[in-house]
């Protein structure tokens, strides 16, 4: 690009952003490479699309999404970013994302499996992975349970 066709961009005022950037780096002396014109998906898209597929492979339906889905997906988000070891890049968060609802307790799949509820019961959903972690899920039902300690008071 030599001078007189940077100043008719330059002087254009339909020029496009890409032919200012271009004559810009030729004036400095510096490669211009165009900027990629595939858009990455975002965090939230990804996040979103996987608690689809989360969902209607557990329950066989569709999830109805909201505005208040939206709000608790962000906040959930944002919580799941900062419970992140490493450096929070993007893939990271939908990977840790992912294995939130993997290890999902059952009770929460059954009875409130929604992005509000998880978001509302995050620290109590976390800390219930945490302690379930290495542990096998037990043999023994709870009923079973609560009657041998009746048993045991008695």
């Amino acid at each position: 690009m030599d001078y007189e066709e940077m100043c008719r961009i330059l002087n254009n005022s339909k020029a496009s952003k890409e032919q200012l950037r271009s004559a810009l780096a030729t004036s400095l002396g510096v490669e211009y490479v165009p900027a990629s014109k595939e858009k990455k998906e975002s965090i939230f898209n990804e996040c979103k699309a996987h608690f689809f597929r989360f969902y209607a492979n557990e329950t066989g339906l569709t999830y109805s999404f909201s505005g208040q889905d939206a709000k608790a997906l962000k906040e959930l988000i944002a919580k799941v970013e900062s419970i992140v070891n490493f450096p929070a890049t993007d893939e990271m968060v939908v990977i840790t994302f992912g294995l939130l609802l993997e290890k999902l307790p059952d009770w929460y799949r059954k009875n409130a499996f929604s992005i509000p509820v998880i978001n509302k019961k995050f620290n109590e959903i976390v800390s219930s992975i945490k302690q379930s972690n290495g542990k096998g899920q037990s043999s023994i039902s709870n009923s079973y349970k609560e009657k041998l300690l009746r048993d045991l008071q008695s």
